[in-house]
């Protein structure tokens, strides 16, 4: 066989067959013709050529043609033909026999099978429908109704749609520029933008804070256990921590009541003890007495104040709820609750609060000072009419003035009207100005009128217009003398009798006092609201902040005044005519002409008239027609600002509608020194303070000199005077008053002389005889207004009172004859056959009141038993004789003792309270709380364990039940615990987390039992299962789903059979796989224990003893 003839004969299937069937033949020929020198079988000569042609065609080198012939079985390779595979083709050991093409029919498809490109276009077309459900398209728009997962992220070149997006109305829109359109938002942490805009309208429920310490969000807190608890704010990176020491932060926040039902929203306040600027934290403790106040996540705490940082005591509040709407600004904000004073100015509706006597439930501002440009005009409320307020410009001197300028010259207030303005004089024949108020007279001389405090018996002889207080009412001595005002009672060897409060027992009742000869009453205290009479001293205007009762001497006018309903009172007016004055009440159009001296009230002040006049005490602004405007609550509208008017030169001021900014007083608690007869005083010492009232706020003052002298005939020097706010005073024997008095110099102090600024005097008692009571008499009965169709009786239980409108004015009355039954209405302010007039002020304001049958504001008094009068003692009832005491509501801050009787269910005995209702008892003991029922008992004390140990055992607690069930879904507990709220951690760092109903730091557990259940059918296992038994065979115990953290189960199977233990992440294999049930052979038991926090059941099985 030549090889150099191969592809000469046959084809190539036909040579590699042959080449495969005698490649070991060809291999022995090639070796012989190498060792022949060349030749095969049919040639001669030895041809070199084939025997290297045959050499190559054995090894297939890449340099031999015959490399070009056949396609390798060792490399790779190509075939320039086609290669028919009669059989078909393997692939890495998977056969492929067939090419599915384009037009073959009734193909069935088997993994030996391919698809040509046409055929699998073809499969592709067909299936176009069905691979529409299954992918999304590119080509066109497309949808898909489930859930798409885009983990690589995604990017959308025009824009993303949300929801059925209707622009304005609904769904969401977000274009390729990032402009979006959404319903609303939830950010949970912070949005950072440099601008947002939402129809600018800016909107928040309820309050706003500006403070300098802002406010935060609660992110968590800590319970330190001691009240205090460390709260860590909602901080990012960039914020630092703005709570201070000593700041009060407020919150409103949600509530709830044991149910677990909403209260609503409660006002809580917390104070700044600790702040932690690194760790940014800080520690904070409730407000006293509201130890149940705690912070929560997600509260809103708001600084509004600091009890010692004057810097951090300022902050503004803005406040719609509750009927307020109002802008408050606050200074000096130092305390729990802020007070009027500490809110300076704001704007709006504010409720509750009064200003100036303005109800500021009304829209109002309230400001200190105003830096203002313009014109201000003022409204009339009636006639809608604007009104042009003038501006004040103070005493005319040369130069411009411009339209509405009001100036005074010449005594005379004058309003600039020309429209241009003017530089020209103020006159009578000047039309640019108008004269709104003359210029007023000189007065007449008066007399002076001392004041001589309280009167006393030590102080005799008064002299002549010596002014004192007695009895809660004022006199003035008409010449020297000794004798009281009104009768006083004495004792054997002449002396007054006097109370233990340093006060006079009076002779009789007040209504049928008398006064002496040698006094005129100037004014009846019997008629004031129960206030004593304090002499304020003298001063040039009325003292700022008085209260009722107090009185000083004018030094302007020379005449006193008493501060009573809100408002000075002319109690005497100096003169040498001695001439009557005639209260008027507010001055009115309508009851003009005033004859003189009549006193009327009038702009928040009180004036005399100096003769008959029809004119008002100051400029009214009038309509056409000469009419006065007047306001809706039927008040006057004046012309101008009140601090501008002058006075109408008819009528004389007495008090201005202006209040000082400052006034004076002495304060001590002590009013009475009270002597024992052994000449033991109580109290020893008495300290008396200096206090002020400057625009409202009160305070201690260490400006004035203090000194205190004592009396027994004659001031004797006691205490040396000091530059101090506070002076202790001795409460020596032998001496009948102490009096203090505070001076502008230490000079006047040591004088003892009468230019001092305030007096305190304090009176001494000793222990004697009560005098005798007065005459017995039936309840006062205040029956109201007088209504036609009622009956008015004076019994021997009741006296009635009423009120009837006569002449415009209110007026009381009594029924007057005693066993009358009255129907008809009083026909006279003086009363008539039916009815006792009463004087218009009915209350007593004295000393000592004697009074049996009284109505005395509001309560009744009559043998011995004092009454309230609107529910015949309901309410409270005190009778003087048994001790007995009865109320509704008490508030008692002092101390309660008392060793037996009853409160709140509770029989008070002389060491223990005890409650009994049925079998149910709690007894309430120094060193025992004891609560018994029918089937329990629980003991909380000092040592609780039954007596039968002998004290062997200390135990301050027991808790004991004994109650025979005979069905089987009952049971009997000793103590219930649900505790949750906290969570668990893997880190043994954090052991204290969690939810522990016991924490035993030391001891053990003696007799610890748990639960034992046995099993026969399949159940779930409860959370309260502890111990189970499998009784049945083939049944299979589920763990519940519900399983707290740590739960634990020990299970025994005592069945005969396997039973199933069955849940969700068992772990109980050696491998760590997680099964659904694992199998628990007979006579094996498993224990197992819950892992909440990577909610596993871990479980170990237990064999037993062969």
């Amino acid at each position: 066989m030549e090889l150099n003839t191969i592809n000469k004969t046959g084809t190539w299937s036909e040579t590699a067959d042959r080449i495969n069937s005698n490649f070991s033949k060809i291999s022995i020929e090639v070796e012989e013709i190498k060792q022949n020198g060349g030749g095969g079988s049919g040639g001669g000569g030895g041809d070199v050529t084939n025997a290297d042609h045959a050499t190559s065609a054995y090894t297939l080198d890449k340099n031999t043609p015959v490399f070009d012939w056949f396609l390798s079985a060792l490399n790779d390779d190509d075939a320039q033909g086609i290669i028919n595979f009669l059989k078909g083709l393997k692939i890495a050991g998977n056969l492929i026999n067939r090419i599915v093409k384009q037009g073959d029919k009734d193909v069935t498809y088997t993994d030996e099978d391919v698809m040509s490109a046409l055929r699998v276009m073809t499969e592709i077309e067909n299936s176009a429908e069905k691979l529409k459900e299954i992918f999304l398209r590119k080509d066109v728009a497309d949808s898909t109704k489930y859930l798409l997962s885009l983990l690589g992220g995604v990017l959308i070149k025009k824009y993303a749609k949300f929801g059925d997006f209707v622009t304005g109305v609904s769904g969401g829109y977000i274009d390729e520029k990032g402009d979006m359109e959404m319903g609303s938002g939830v950010f949970r942490k912070r949005l950072f933008v440099p601008e947002i805009a939402y129809n600018r309208t800016t909107y928040f429920k309820g309050r706003m804070v500006n403070s300098p310490g802002g406010g935060c969000s609660v992110l968590s807190y800590v319970d330190n256990g001691d009240g205090t608890y460390t709260i860590t704010p909602d901080l990012t990176d960039a914020d630092g921590l703005s709570q201070f020491v000593d700041d009060i932060l407020t919150t409103y926040f949600v509530t709830k009541n044991s149910e677990g039902k909403l209260n609503g929203f409660e006002e809580m306040k917390f104070r700044v003890t600790a702040a932690d600027y690194t760790a940014k934290k800080f520690t904070v403790i409730p407000r006293p007495g509201h130890s149940d106040w705690k912070p929560a996540e997600q509260m809103v705490l708001a600084q509004t104040g600091n009890f010692t940082d004057p810097e951090r005591q300022t902050y503004i509040l803005i406040d719609s709820v509750n009927g307020n709407n109002c802008i408050t600004f606050f200074d000096n904000a130092n305390t729990w609750d802020p007070e009027p004073a500490q809110m300076p100015a704001w704007f709006g509706k504010k409720k509750g609060m009064t200003v100036a006597g303005i109800n500021a439930d009304n829209y109002s501002a309230v400001l200190q000072n105003i830096i203002m440009t313009g014109l201000i005009f003022q409204v009339d409320e009636i006639t809608g009419q604007t009104v042009r307020v003038p501006l004040y410009k103070g005493e005319w001197t040369a130069g411009k003035y411009a339209y509405y300028n009001q100036v005074s010259h010449n005594g005379a207030l004058w309003l600039c009207v020309d429209d241009n303005g003017t530089t020209t004089e103020p006159s009578e024949t000047n039309s640019a100005w108008l004269k709104q108020v003359s210029e007023g007279k000189k007065g007449d001389p008066g007399l002076s009128v001392v004041g001589g405090g309280h009167w006393e018996s030590a102080n005799t002889p008064y002299s002549a217009n010596t002014m004192v207080t007695l009895a809660n009412c004022v006199f003035i001595s008409k010449v020297e003398t000794s004798n009281p005002p009104i009768r006083i009672l004495r004792i054997k060897g002449g002396n007054f009798l006097r109370k233990k409060d340093g006060g006079y027992y009076l002779a009789g009742k007040s209504a049928d006092w008398e006064v002496n000869e040698d006094w005129d009453m100037l004014l009846d205290g019997r008629e004031l609201k129960g206030e004593s009479i304090t002499f304020l001293g003298e001063f040039a205007t009325a003292p700022a902040n008085p209260k009722n009762g107090d009185s000083y001497r004018n030094t302007t006018d020379r005449a006193t005044y008493i501060y009573q309903d809100g408002r000075w009172q002319l109690m005497i007016s100096d003169g040498k005519d001695g001439e009557s004055i005639t209260a008027a009440g507010h001055w009115e159009s309508a009851n003009i002409p005033y004859a003189k001296n009549s006193t009327v009230s009038f702009a928040g002040g009180s004036y005399l008239s100096k003769v008959q006049t029809s004119n008002p005490p100051l400029p009214l602004l009038r309509v056409r027609g000469g009419s006065y405007l007047r306001k809706k609550d039927g008040g006057y509208i004046l012309s101008g600002k009140r601090s501008d008017k002058a006075v109408n030169s008819d009528w004389q001021e007495m008090t201005s509608g202006v209040e000082p900014s400052a006034s004076y007083w002495l304060d001590s608690p002590v009013s009475t020194i009270n002597f024992t007869s052994t000449g033991t005083p109580s109290p020893s010492a008495f300290d008396v303070t200096m206090k002020q009232n400057i625009g409202g706020n009160v305070s201690d003052t260490n400006r004035f000199y203090l000194v205190a002298r004592k009396y027994n005939g004659s001031w004797l020097a006691h205490v040396g005077a000091t530059l101090s706010n506070r002076i202790s005073v001795p409460a020596t024997a032998g001496y009948t008053q102490f009096a203090v008095r505070a001076y502008k110099s230490a000079s006047d102090a040591n004088a003892w002389n009468n230019n001092f600024v305030a007096e305190k005097g304090v009176g001494v008692a000793k222990d004697g005889a009560i005098g005798a009571t007065g005459a017995t008499g039936a309840f006062p009965r205040d029956r109201g207004v007088w209504a036609s169709g009622q009956t008015y009786v004076w019994n021997a239980d009741y006296r009635d009172k009423v009120i009837y409108l006569i002449g415009g004015v209110y007026y009381n009355f009594l029924v007057k004859n005693y066993g009358a039954s009255v129907t008809s209405a009083p026909t006279s302010a003086n009363g008539d056959s039916n009815w006792e007039a009463m004087q218009k002020f009915v209350n007593i304001a004295t000393d000592t009141l004697f009074a049996d049958g009284a109505n005395v504001a509001g309560f009744m008094f009559k043998n011995n038993v004092l009454k309230s009068h609107n529910d015949e003692g309901e309410t409270l009832l005190i009778n003087g004789v048994t001790g007995y005491f009865k109320c509704k509501n008490a508030e008692i801050t002092g101390t309660i003792t008392s060793t037996k009787g009853n409160i709140g269910g509770f029989t008070i005995s002389s060491a223990s309270l005890e409650a009994v209702s049925g079998n149910n008892a709690m007894l309430l003991s120094a060193n025992l709380v004891r609560f018994t029922g029918s089937y329990s008992s629980v003991f909380i004390g000092a040592d609780t364990f039954p007596s039968s140990s002998g004290g062997a055992i200390l135990c301050p607690s027991r808790i004991s039940v004994n109650r025979n069930i005979t069905n089987t879904a009952y049971g009997n507990v000793g103590m219930y615990f649900d505790i949750q709220g906290s969570h668990a951690y893997d880190d043994n760092d954090f052991q204290y987390t969690g939810n522990h109903a016991l924490y035993i730091v030391k001891g053990d557990i003696c007799g610890f039992r748990l639960r034992l259940r046995r099993i026969s059918k399949s159940t779930t296992l409860s959370v309260m299962d502890s111990v189970i038994m499998a009784v049945t065979s083939g049944i299979t115990l589920t763990v519940p789903s519900t399983a707290e953290d740590g739960q634990f189960y020990w299970i025994r199977n005592v069945s005969g059979g396997d039973v199933t233990i069955a849940g969700t992440n068992l772990v109980g294999w050696n491998s760590g796989e997680v099964s659904t049930s694992i199998g628990l052979a007979k006579s094996k038991a498993a224990a197992m224990y819950y892992d909440k926090h990577n909610n596993k059941w871990f479980m170990n099985w237990i064999d037993c003893w062969n």
